[in-house]
């Protein structure tokens, strides 16, 4: 069964309201009428099983049947990554949707390729727009965050401390271990650099303020793989 979006303030008293392109996929594409049940998601980090009670020309209505239990994720993973290619990026933002990112924020680092400052605002409709597609594909209830850009520094001042960088050294530790150190709920800021990594200083500075140098293994990975190998190492039980 399809799963789609509907604004927590559009659900309300035991009932919902679908407008927009939403309600355009569920009864043009998916064919969706009076008398069927459909799951809707509010963004929020609920979801429910519903019945359609009308249709109009761009609306469909509706009655919440059930609220479907949601497991919530132990950590919040805040992921800071350098921007890459196009491909790149959309890649980054399906798979750790799916696999439980809470929030995206790109950060320009000193061996950063790919500048996109400039660019952010028209490209962020478009990214939000793959992570809600990603949402509805992997029946999940919240929807991820995109955060303004940040130049390297003022995104590690951001973390306040808590958090992981991915590094390739022999002093890193996993992890596994890293994360013990944080409790239950915390959000955990992670940082992945570009092709090349973080310069020295980047990754000094980093350390300076408290955050913990992890591996992602003995292999030099694509950044998009990075940034899902740590998002799936952080939400594994």
């Amino acid at each position: 069964m399809a799963q789609y979006y509907v604004p927590g303030e559009s659900i309300a008293s035991g009932s919902f309201v679908m407008e927009g392109p939403e309600a355009f996929h569920a009864m043009k594409v998916m064919r969706k009428a009076d008398g069927q049940e459909l799951k809707i998601f509010d963004g929020r980090g609920r979801r429910f099983k519903a019945l359609i009670t009308e249709t109009g020309r761009d609306f469909l209505r509706g009655k919440i049947l059930a609220e479907i239990e949601v497991i919530k994720p132990r950590f919040k993973i805040a992921l800071n990554f350098t921007p890459v290619s196009k491909n790149a990026i959309d890649d980054i933002l399906d798979k750790c949707t799916q696999l439980g990112a809470d929030s995206f924020r790109p950060v320009n680092t000193a061996r950063c390729e790919h500048d996109i400052a400039a660019r952010f605002e028209g490209k962020l409709e478009q990214w939000n727009k793959n992570i809600l597609a990603s949402c509805k594909q992997c029946e999940r209830a919240a929807l991820p965050q995109v955060r303004e850009i940040a130049d390297f520094k003022t995104a590690v001042d951001k973390t306040g401390g808590k958090g992981l960088i991915a590094v390739l050294s022999e002093s890193a530790v996993t992890v596994t271990a890293a994360k013990a150190e944080f409790n239950a709920d915390s959000e955990i800021a992670v940082l992945i650099g570009p092709e090349g990594g973080f310069s020295p200083e980047e990754t000094e500075y980093a350390l300076s303020k408290g955050l913990i140098a992890v591996t992602l293994g003995p292999n030099v990975l694509r950044a998009e793989t990075a940034c899902a190998a740590a998002v799936a190492l952080l939400l594994q039980p």
